[in-house]
């Protein structure tokens, strides 16, 4: 195949570095978009359905699936980056791309502390795995706390009925201990 250029126009071109349209990493779906986007002036606002709207009349258009699968693309060779910075509200805000000539520095966390050092504001958590059990059912009365541990026996005893052996009833209710509400 031979190549045969057309005249060169005077006015209404770009030049980019030839490396983008040879860089293997890209798709040429991703080389076209990249083209298409570095086309474009300063600080244009790129957006997804835009970009989908270009290839609509086409004969194989691009869904939003493939047009976010471009961008993807794009972003893991560096072309790109997608920000969505926060609000002061702390509420993600909108979603911009910057797109670049060249790979942009990798960067996909701010500086922040070093894992081995945490901040003391937030302690490393510690694992209580195996230290949990069931908590026992808490009593809302308190018992009542008797004076004589045979206090309230001579009351049983008479509503007893055997008679018998009262040394021996004595010392089973001492060592029952009941309370107010088992009497």
């Amino acid at each position: 195949m031979s190549i045969i250029r057309a005249p060169r126009p005077e006015g209404n071109f770009y030049l980019l570095n030839k490396a983008i349209s040879e860089d293997r990493r890209l798709s040429w779906a991703a080389r076209g978009v990249l083209v298409f986007l570095l086309g474009k002036p300063d600080h244009w606002r790129v957006s997804p359905t835009h970009l989908r709207g270009e290839t609509a009349e086409c004969s194989k258009p691009t869904g939003r699936d493939g047009i976010y699968g471009l961008l993807d693309e794009l972003i893991k060779a560096g072309y790109v980056r997608r920000e969505q910075p926060r609000t002061e509200a702390g509420v993600l805000g909108e979603v911009t791309y910057l797109v670049s000539e060249s790979p942009l520095p990798y960067s996909p966390y701010p500086a922040g502390p070093h894992t081995a050092e945490p901040l003391p504001a937030n302690p490393t958590l510690v694992s209580i795995e195996g230290k949990q059990g069931l908590n026992e059912a808490v009593r809302t009365k308190k018992p009542m706390a008797l004076k004589d541990p045979l206090e309230g026996f001579d009351r049983f005893y008479k509503l007893y009925p055997r008679k018998q052996k009262r040394p021996a009833a004595e010392s089973a209710w001492k060592k029952l201990a009941p309370d107010a509400d088992l009497q």
